[in-house]
């Protein structure tokens, strides 16, 4: 899937219907978080027993880059939305801090 500013890109794994809506959503309101002029690329990747997930993003403000193991497609995808949100919290309060600063 490639939205503007985001992509999802599935390899060895083939999610359907409403897991495959619940990535995408997710994947949407990452990149929404995510700096405006930021490229947001995501990776689940399929395997015996385990699905692997990472999520990359790229922008002038710095790059966030994830990875999480799952037991599923989309639980290694909400491991990577717990992670990157924490990681875009901790960036906002830096900006806010570094722009407190500067005033």
């Amino acid at each position: 899937m490639d939205y503007e500013g985001l992509i999802i890109e599935f390899i060895d794994v083939n999610p359907e219907g409403e897991i495959r809506d619940a990535i995408h959503l997710i994947g949407e309101g990452i990149r929404q978080l995510a700096p405006s002029d930021a490229s947001v690329t995501f990776v689940i990747r399929g395997g015996r027993n385990l699905a692997r997930a990472s999520c990359r993003i790229v922008s002038l403000a710095g790059v966030f880059i994830c990875e999480a193991i799952g037991a599923t497609p989309l639980h290694a995808f909400k491991l990577i939305e717990h992670q990157m949100k924490q990681k875009l919290e901790l960036w906002k309060k830096r900006r806010v801090l570094d722009f407190a600063k500067a005033s």
